[in-house]
Parts: structure tokens; sequence; C-alpha cells
């Protein structure tokens, strides 16, 4: 498997010119979220390469998803991945930036359900790459403007799925009870067991509920083998020969550090 490409079970990412490849994370939010029974419409905000539009596509098959990206290297990816899906009819992208949204009347409440793997660092040091920084930094899309922009797109009784730094939960989960949504899941995820907590999956709604709490890892104790929960997480999408490789990968990795 080549870095311009990743297959799947069910669809192949093609990544030749978006700036940030498919990684844990995404796939971890991709197959952590669940929307709720009645939602029929979803957006993806920065979809990047699409891997989180086609893994919900995949996953519930009475979604509407549309997804919009900034980069426009990366929504020429995109085009290509929904293009290659069986689910092409559901998924629809837009090249643009989310936040002009935030005054459009058509688009108030337009939304069942927001997801979003989104640029994590407010600041230091930028990727020499300025597509790779925008990816990475919130340059484009603040935490402030994020949730300012979902409270107009977003239902009444809609969600927000979204994963960021442990270091950032306080300022995600402020800023969103600050704009009237609640926390109601949250896992906290380990890069393995005796290693700090470095993100957080985390799905918000409008309405205060009973918080669930969960907290695992993604390998096990010597780091050369995914855990139980990643695995029983993620079957429904990886091959097994890729799951392979990136184990081969890591003790590599490993040995060189």
């Amino acid at each position: 498997m080549s870095e311009k490409e990743f297959r799947f079970q069910q669809f192949t990412i093609c990544q030749d010119h978006a700036a940030m490849k498919v990684g844990t994370d995404g796939i971890l939010l991709g197959a952590w979220s669940v929307p709720a029974l009645s939602t029929r419409r979803l957006l993806d905000i920065g979809t990047g390469t699409g891997l989180l539009a086609l893994m919900m596509a995949q996953r519930f098959p009475d979604l509407l998803i549309d997804a919009i990206e900034l980069d426009k290297f990366a929504v020429k990816d995109t085009r290509e991945n929904f293009g290659n899906s069986s689910w092409a009819d559901r998924l629809h992208i837009e090249e643009g930036n989310v936040l002009n949204w935030k005054l459009d009347p058509l688009k108030a409440g337009l939304y069942d359900m927001v997801i979003s793997n989104p640029p994590f660092f407010p600041d230091g040091m930028r990727a020499p790459d300025d597509t790779r920084s925008r990816a990475r930094h919130q340059d484009d899309l603040p935490v402030e403007g994020f949730w300012t922009l979902t409270d107009h797109i977003l239902s009444r009784s809609g969600q927000v799925d979204v994963i960021f730094p442990a270091s950032e939960k306080t300022r995600w989960c402020n800023l969103a009870s600050e704009t009237g949504f609640f926390l109601r899941r949250i896992s906290s995820i380990r890069a393995r067991p005796q290693k700090p907590i470095t993100r957080v999956l985390a799905s918000f709604c409008r309405v205060e509920k009973d918080i669930s709490y969960t907290e695992w890892c993604i390998r096990d104790e010597m780091g050369n083998h995914y855990s139980g929960e990643y695995i029983a997480l993620t079957k429904m999408f990886y091959l097994a020969s890729a799951m392979k490789q990136e184990e081969i990968d890591s003790q590599q990795t490993m040995k060189k550090g």
C-alpha cells in the first residue's frame, strides 16, 4: 500500500494531493461516533480526504452526508474518493470556508449532526508546508468560531462529535457550554497503558443528560499490537494486511528509538 492511497475493506482513500493523510485520529472518530436514530443530515467539517464522511456513509445507510473543506488540493482527493465509493449518491463535497455559513439563513438548523477532526493547535511551531500547517492549526477554524457556527447550522435535537488533544479538553468543553451544548459521551484515549491520555473523543448535544465516560488504549503494554478495544472498534474498516503493516512499522520505530 503506497502513501498515495489507503485501502479499507469497503473503500479506498486516495491522498495524492491532501496535506494531511489518513491517521489514527480520524479512524478513531469515524468508528466511535454514533448518530441519534433521528439523524438524517450530517456535515463533516474539514473533511480532508473525506475519510470521516466515508466511514459514516458505510456505517449508516440512511444518512445524507455533506462535507466541506478549505484546501482545494484535499477537495480534489475527496471528489475522487466520494465518486469511487459505493455511496456517491449520498455524499457531497463543497470547497470553501465553513465559517462563511454563520450568517447564511439557508444553513440555519439544516443539519442533525456535525462531525469533525478539527485543526488541533492554537499556536506553536508551524509546519513548513503551508497546507499542512493550515490543516493542523486553528488559524482558519478557531474553537470559538466552530461552536458559533455549529450553534447556527445544527437542529435543536442535533449532536456534535469531535476529537481533540487532551490538553485542549477544558477549552473545548467550556466553549461548548458557553454556546449551549452539553457533554453527553466522552472517551479518553491513551497510546498504551501507563502512558498519559493524549486524545479525547467527545459527543455534545443541546440537552443536558447523564454523561457516559470510558477510557482505553490503542495499543498493548509493549506497544507492539493493537488493543482489543481498538480492534473491536475498527474491525469493520481495516484490512488485516493494513493493520499488520502498521504494527510492523510501529515495532521498527520503537527499535530505532
